[in-house]
């Protein structure tokens, strides 16, 4: 079987763990990756080394050059396991000053931005368009979850609550589709 990658449309995301990496992917590898969205997992380049891990620098870079990443974050606000306000006990940064960071690289308002998406418990706020967009999804009692995830994986309580008010794959899927590497 052969298979033809078009290497504008490659992405990263991922829950937890995984949301960490592709934020750092999207830091480091801009240059393979077109659009990052973490789930639950805020960029933490400062505070890496709290859980054993090098350090590094969030400077995109293609060609050379500095280049903007388009980013969806999603995080439920009632997260036990990474805290939406942060934790200086486990080393994450509040999500809204990590999702900030990401907006000034990539030259738009730290301020709120626009609302993108808003249904029951869920609210996406935009900041930027194209290739500098950066958005944040907050889930108003959502735990460390993935929004939208089939029966037993998203309980309605505790600490991995998950809202239905969205389907995180489907707007991620949309979110890349609008992304490619420019």
């Amino acid at each position: 079987m052969k298979f033809t990658i078009d290497k504008k449309r490659i992405y990263a995301t991922g829950m937890s763990n995984g949301g960490f990496m592709s934020n750092r992917v999207g830091c480091e590898l801009a240059d393979i990756f077109a659009a990052v969205a973490p789930v639950s997992g805020p960029l933490m380049n400062e505070s890496a080394k709290t859980w054993g891990s090098d350090s590094f620098t969030c400077a995109p870079t293609r060609d050379g050059g500095p280049v903007a990443m388009p980013v969806l974050h999603m995080h439920g606000l009632s997260d036990p396991v990474v805290p939406f306000e942060g934790s200086a006990l486990l080393g994450f940064p509040p999500v809204q000053a990590a999702v900030n960071v990401w907006a000034t690289m990539n030259g738009v308002a730290s301020e709120n931005g626009t609302i993108s998406y808003q249904k029951g418990a869920v609210t996406c706020k935009s900041r930027g368009n194209g290739q500098t967009n950066v958005t944040l999804c907050a889930i108003e009692g959502g735990g460390h979850s993935w929004p939208g995830a089939a029966g037993a994986l998203c309980p309605s309580s505790g600490p991995f609550a998950c809202t239905k008010d969205i389907d995180a794959t489907k707007q991620i899927w949309e979110f890349f589709q609008a992304h490619p590497m420019r």
